[in-house]
């Protein structure tokens, strides 16, 4: 289901999911700014990508992949305010460049209970932009609570 349209993309899957379930969302976000966005990918490409893939290969990436995958994201505004429409909490858990992962439910002690679970997420400061919504052991569901 490639689009931009997270509302219609939520329903389609709460359509499933049971009464109190947790539905967790991984992926790669528009910044607010295009040049911050640019400086993350730019970061991932040289930073992180060399290290692993030839040049040709990042590129040829950028090519075949990413310019569909852009035009179908959201910034993270924009994500909360699609979540909201469904649920009553919903929680940044990880974030890496513009990639981050969320959780999200209608159930507050579920979410929590999920989140109390997790290990501290185990990325380099320097690719922590979003440091500010994850904090450790702490209740989760009222820092981001939507409706």
């Amino acid at each position: 289901m490639y689009s931009p349209n997270r509302a219609k993309q939520i329903e389609f899957v709460t359509q499933h999911l049971k009464e109190g379930g947790i539905f967790v969302f991984v992926e790669k976000f528009r910044a607010v700014d295009e040049n911050d966005y640019a400086r993350r990918e730019w970061q991932k490409d040289f930073g992180f990508k060399a290290r692993y893939f030839p040049q040709e290969e990042i590129e040829k990436k950028k090519t075949d992949v990413l310019k569909t995958m852009f035009n179908n994201e959201v910034t993270l505004e924009e994500m909360f305010h699609a979540t909201g429409t469904h649920f009553n909490h919903c929680v940044m858990t990880w974030n890496s460049g513009n990639f981050c992962s969320l959780a999200a439910s209608n159930n507050r002690e579920n979410l929590n209970l999920y989140i109390s679970q997790m290990a501290a997420p185990a990325i380099p400061n320097e690719y922590v932009y979003e440091a500010s919504l994850y904090q450790a052991n702490t209740d989760y569901a009222p820092t981001l609570q939507q409706k």
